[in-house]
This record gives C-alpha cells, structure tokens and sequence, in this order.
C-alpha cells in the first residue's frame, strides 16, 4: 500500500488525474493480492513497516483486542493440551477403544439413553466396571472369578460382554446386530446403533443392576455413523 501511494505522489501531472480504490475479495486471482495478503497477516502478528514511513496518524501503538487475545491464548492452550494428551498413556488406552477424539459418538449416545445405561456405558469405556476382577482388586469382592458361569475365568469386562456362557442367548443376539464389528469394542464404538445394541445387552443380562430397557429397535439410528 504504502508503495503505491508513494508511486502515486512522485507520479507526474497528478492533479487531473482520479483514482479509486475499489475492494477485492481475498480469493481473487488479481496480480498482487497474494502480496497484500500477506502484508496484512505481517501486520496481525505485529510487525510493521519502519516508523518514517508510515503516515502520522499511524505513529501510535494499536488498541489491543481483548477477544483476540483470549482467542489467541485458548488456542495456544489448546495445542499445548494437545500435545500433552497424544503422548500420554491414557491417550494409548483410550485409542484402543475410539479413535475419535473428543468423543461425539459417545456424548450423543449419552444423551439418547438412560442414565442407569449411560453409566454403564461410562464403566466399560474406563474399565472402572463393578465386575469381580476390578471389584477384587479394590478388595470389595472375596474372588476375581467370574461366579456367573463355570467357566474358571476372571469377570473380566472381555469375558462379561464377549465370553460368559450365562449370557449366551443375549450374546448371540447382539452378535447378529453387530454382524462384522462383533465382540470388537472398538469397531462397536465406531457407531452409535452398535453401542446402542451393546447397551441393550447390558440391560437384558442384569449383571451390572441395570434394568431399564434402552433405546428401542425401531428408534435407533438407522445407518452406522
């Protein structure tokens, strides 16, 4: 800008002469915009050109935006925090089970059931589930055994939701609903009507108190998502 401007004052016979100044959209394929447009990201970050060449009215510091700096400030949290996370092992576990991150599938299937299956659902997806195995380390259960079936298993949560043969006939009907993704939590995860189906599951079982029957068949959603 500031060297067309200077183009314009040492131009010869000025006087007679009109210019306008017309605004170009950002996209436009004009010779030079791709010059203004990184002038103008310069200026965002603060650098600006020498003191003598800019006119008087520009001589003095720029208001601070407060907004853009609580924009600027979450977004650097925000990269920090990220880097933090993917190389946690937390962040190992957790993409064993859902790659995405945060987890939409989940809140949505949160807010779509009850709360007795949301909480279920929580348990399996932390492991922090009140089955023997994790009920006995926390010396609340005498065995880690599994005392559903004779099966000399740990209760684990792999063996409650893909191995107990006292659910069996619960198994194979969420087997049938899972079809390609069964007895793979992740590939389970990865879609809302195969946690819903999961979740009725738990419900038909009863091993972890949970009665209420979730979402019905016919109100699922109707393609993997």
């Amino acid at each position: 800008m500031h060297e067309l401007a200077e183009t314009l004052r040492d131009a010869n016979d000025t006087s007679k002469k009109r210019f306008t100044i017309k605004w170009i959209s950002a996209h436009s394929d004009v010779d030079r915009n791709e010059r203004v447009d990184q002038e103008a990201k310069k200026a965002a970050k603060g650098m600006s050109s020498r003191m003598s060449e800019l006119p008087n009215i520009l001589h003095r510091t720029l208001p601070i935006s407060k907004s853009a700096l609580i924009q600027a400030a979450k977004a650097e949290v925000k990269v920090k925090w990220k880097a933090k996370w993917s190389g946690s092992k937390r962040a190992q576990w957790y993409h064993s089970l859902d790659e995405q991150f945060p987890p939409k599938r989940y809140r949505k299937v949160m807010r779509s059931t009850t709360r007795p299956l949301a909480c279920a659902l929580t348990q399996i997806r932390t492991g922090h589930i009140p089955l023997n195995e994790w009920l006995h380390k926390r010396k609340l259960a005498e065995s880690d055994m599994c005392d559903q079936c004779d099966e000399n298993k740990k209760e684990s949560t792999h063996h409650y939701l893909f191995a107990c043969k006292a659910f069996k006939q619960h198994r194979q009907k969420m087997d049938k609903g899972h079809k390609r993704a069964k007895r793979n939590l992740k590939s389970i995860f990865s879609s809302e009507k195969f946690t819903h189906i999961l979740l009725r599951y738990v419900a038909a079982t009863e091993r972890l108190k949970v009665k209420q029957v979730p979402t019905p068949d016919a109100e699922l959603p109707g393609r993997q998502r």
